[in-house]
């Protein structure tokens, strides 16, 4: 047990190491190549409805509510995938890898959160508190990493006989 937590606990660590400190407010770089093939055609649903909505976007306040919903879509997606996986399952140590990699993410989500915090302080001296964040290109910049962790886990784990749900992404609303 010990062995399969280390390995599944580097297979997130991989997954997720990726460039993700965005200093704009709209999708980055990396991601934005990452979702598009040299045609511009999205491999995925949600990338095909969102990115450009964002990357178009002609206020903030837009902006900002495409992107929690792109958050919010890409983390039911997450959750998606790890109940079409845990149906593939025989046996139950399979399950419980699963459960470790759903919690693995989300203790990886939240310590980031705590880092990011960090990073935004205006100044150290105070302990990190989102009170002391200044301007709303915190709220951008964490949605951003929280779609580029959920949404890199689905690409690595989705194969050819995966299927997104068919939704109207234009009715998804989170905040």
């Amino acid at each position: 047990m010990k062995e399969k937590t280390i390995s599944l606990v580097l297979l997130v660590v991989t997954v997720l190491m990726i460039p993700i400190f965005a200093s704009c407010n709209r999708i980055s770089p990396a991601l934005s190549i990452a979702a598009t093939t040299e045609n511009e055609e999205y491999f995925n649903p949600i990338d095909e409805y969102f990115l450009p909505k964002i990357n178009q976007s002609t206020s903030e306040v837009e902006c900002r509510d495409y992107q929690d919903s792109y958050r919010g879509v890409w983390k039911e997606e997450f959750y998606n995938v790890l109940q079409w996986l845990d149906s593939k399952c025989v046996y139950p140590e399979d399950r419980e890898d699963i459960g470790l990699l759903k919690n693995s993410v989300e203790d990886f989500i939240n310590e980031y959160y705590r880092i990011l915090l960090l990073e935004q302080l205006d100044f150290y001296s105070v302990k990190p508190d989102e009170r002391y964040i200044t301007g709303n290109a915190f709220r951008s910049e964490w949605n951003q990493i929280q779609v580029e962790i959920y949404r890199d886990v689905c690409i690595k784990l989705i194969t050819d006989d995966y299927k997104f749900l068919e939704r109207d992404y234009s009715k998804a609303h989170f905040e």
